[in-house]
């Protein structure tokens, strides 16, 4: 058993052995690390979550992702019974915590947690970190936000952070088709004018938008009618 100290070196390890050797031997490295804490689960818990505390917020996403490779269960008793929102809050609002990071975090936390999180949150602090050149950051926040209807107010300060910082627009102009109309369904469900000014300002980009997607999504999208009628002519 490597003596290990942080949640980075854990999860590293985790990581590759689990791509090499499967997910068993990543079981059991984890059950052995988790057992050399203490034979208590209540003490487990407790320094698991000193050890989370005091890590950054992407290397706590990595763990959860490569413990939801090998055992679901425990993934999901990281993620409810381990992590503290106030801790998760702090590192996402750090300036080490990308927006990708915080998006793909929010994918492996129960959907009830969610609101919660996001009410420590600073929507425009959270506008200033992306960074990506296309919306598909975007599209998975906001998949993640919609399963509950008590994050929309926090949705829709953020799009509208992000809207009023020009990056919106810029980044849904240079996403395919697919990334595109599924942002634009999301940003619809939390505020229909501004989806509608979007898909105005989008007009003159569609053929490019169209020409930067693979055929079958654009052809998909044709058959669904849902891209502008200008480009279906």
């Amino acid at each position: 058993m490597a003596k290990v100290d942080n949640i980075r070196v854990v999860s590293s390890i985790l990581h590759y052995l689990t791509w090499a050797c499967g997910p068993k031997k990543g079981r059991e490295f984890w059950s052995q690390y988790v057992k050399s804490i203490s034979n208590s689960p209540e003490e487990q818990k407790e320094k698991i979550r000193a050890k989370l505390d005091g890590a950054y917020i992407i290397h706590i996403e990595l763990l959860l992702s490569n413990l939801k490779e090998i055992d679901q269960n425990e993934s999901y008793w990281s993620a409810t019974e381990v992590l503290e929102e106030d801790v998760l809050a702090q590192q996402a609002n750090s300036e080490s915590a990308s927006f990708s990071t915080i998006a793909n975090l929010f994918q492996f936390l129960p959907s009830k947690r969610i609101p919660s999180i996001l009410s420590k949150l600073d929507s425009n602090i959270l506008a200033d970190k992306f960074d990506s050149p296309t919306a598909q950051p975007i599209m998975w926040f906001l998949r993640y936000c919609s399963a509950n209807t008590s994050s929309q107010a926090f949705s829709e300060s953020f799009l509208s952070n992000l809207h009023e910082k020009g990056k919106l627009i810029e980044a849904l102009k240079n996403s395919n088709v697919g990334v595109v109309n599924k942002c634009l369904k999301f940003i619809g469900d939390v505020n229909l004018a501004l989806r509608d000014e979007l898909k105005n300002s989008l007009l003159p980009y569609w053929v490019q938008i169209s020409l930067s997607s693979n055929l079958s999504s654009v052809t998909g999208e044709i058959c669904n009618k849902t891209l502008p009628i200008e480009i279906r002519r």
